[in-house]
């Protein structure tokens, strides 16, 4: 991830796709309406760190505490996800130095760089994880479809 981010930063800046990124952002922006506006505060906040720390917590504790048997390896390998993320995260933040696109924020931003986005690492590493647990451990029909909803939720 350092590599990548000190690559995107330094060298292949001026590569395309890297020179319309902004574009990219500037886009979005223009096509901002308010039913848009608030699906993408819905996406924000289940990967705020707040709802992402709240969701890995209960999860462990009801992997503990719901089955007959507890799946502590199940727990551990949640919170494991997480919190690499979290140390993932501050290694790059650390040793990358880019910022974030110039456009009307919807929702205050922290003061770290933005790259790597800690609250999509967060979210990716919560949502991937729960799907892959749900994946491994339910053997209902309706397992591919939360999956596939976590997934994109983490995503």
């Amino acid at each position: 991830m350092v590599g990548f981010g000190l690559l995107i930063t330094g060298p292949a800046r001026n590569v395309w796709p890297l020179t319309v990124e902004d574009n990219v952002s500037e886009g979005f922006e223009r096509i901002r309406t308010g039913p848009l506006t608030t699906l993408s505060h819905l996406g924000s906040e289940a990967g705020n760190t707040l709802t992402v720390v709240a969701i890995t917590l209960l999860s462990c504790v009801a992997l503990l505490l719901v089955p007959r048997l507890p799946m502590w390896r199940q727990a551990v390998f949640l919170a494991v996800a997480v919190s690499l993320q979290s140390l993932v995260f501050l290694a790059v933040t650390e040793s990358v130095d880019r910022t974030r696109p110039d456009v009307h924020r919807l929702d205050a931003s922290p003061p770290t760089s933005s790259c790597t986005s800690g609250h999509t690492g967060a979210a990716t590493a919560l949502y991937a994880g729960l799907a892959v647990l749900v994946l491994s451990r339910v053997r209902r029909p309706w397992r591919w479809p939360l999956a596939g909803l976590l997934f994109c939720a983490g995503s």
